[in-house]
């Protein structure tokens, strides 16, 4: 079965080895086994886009609703926002992640030729942090669940649905949008859960200070991305 966040999504067809701590500690108790195997989560986080204070909400939100394991899938600081800040957040977490595009210009484009969110993204990062990019794969496979950016076959491809000037039609490969008007300003992202069957998919909603995020991109003169952090619509 696949799972998706716009432009990443992930298989998962079995469980994973790196889930045997939840099973070893099961066997403390009695019946903990088939509970940990009953409710196995994946909390999957996507296009942070250096955006600190929705990464931290989320976190927190993840932490109280609990989680097995956490995946980042990429577009991970490029923008207006809290670059360097956001790297410092998880870099210490050593959460399964992956790179995708702008994590690519970042590291490979001339200044000059990035646009505005890489270049502002350029312009604060650290060489710490750019090691941290550099380590990070375009695709991961965990066991049975891989981890893509866009497509298996691209990060720039739309997995579900495709975006034209006259609105979204379905894509020729099965693939979702880029960029997708949400209607209201929440941090999103999505819970994985498997009860020893198929896999089902949870997309969650977190309010955060989303006010104050516009506020600081329409200083750094990003007013487009000041109106969609405040209102959900692109």
């Amino acid at each position: 079965m696949w799972f998706w966040r716009p432009t990443c999504w992930w298989s998962a067809a079995g469980r994973a080895p790196w889930l045997a701590r939840c099973k070893k500690s099961s066997h403390a108790r009695a019946h903990a086994s088939n509970e940990c195997e009953s409710a196995l989560k994946i909390a999957a986080l996507s296009d942070i886009q250096g955006n600190l204070a929705t990464l931290q909400a989320v976190l927190q939100d993840i932490h109280e609703r609990g989680a097995d394991l956490i995946v980042n899938l990429g577009d991970i600081l490029s923008g207006p926002l809290q670059c360097a800040e956001t790297a410092d957040r998880l870099m210490p977490l050593r959460l399964p992640t992956i790179s995708c595009n702008h994590e690519r210009q970042l590291l490979t484009f001339e200044f000059e030729q990035m646009r505005v969110s890489d270049r502002f993204a350029a312009s604060v990062l650290g060489p710490d942090h750019r090691a941290w990019i550099s380590t990070l794969p375009e695709t991961l496979r965990l066991d049975d669940v891989l981890m893509v950016h866009g497509s298996p076959r691209s990060d720039l491809e739309c997995f579900l649905e495709t975006v034209t000037e006259s609105g979204m039609r379905n894509a020729s490969v099965a693939s979702f949008a880029y960029k997708v008007e949400t209607g209201s300003p929440h941090a999103r992202y999505a819970m994985l859960e498997s009860s020893r069957g198929p896999w089902s998919a949870n997309l969650l909603a977190v309010g955060y200070d989303w006010d104050s995020a516009a506020l600081l991109a329409q200083m750094r003169g990003r007013t487009a991305w000041g109106r969609a952090l405040r209102t959900g619509r692109v």
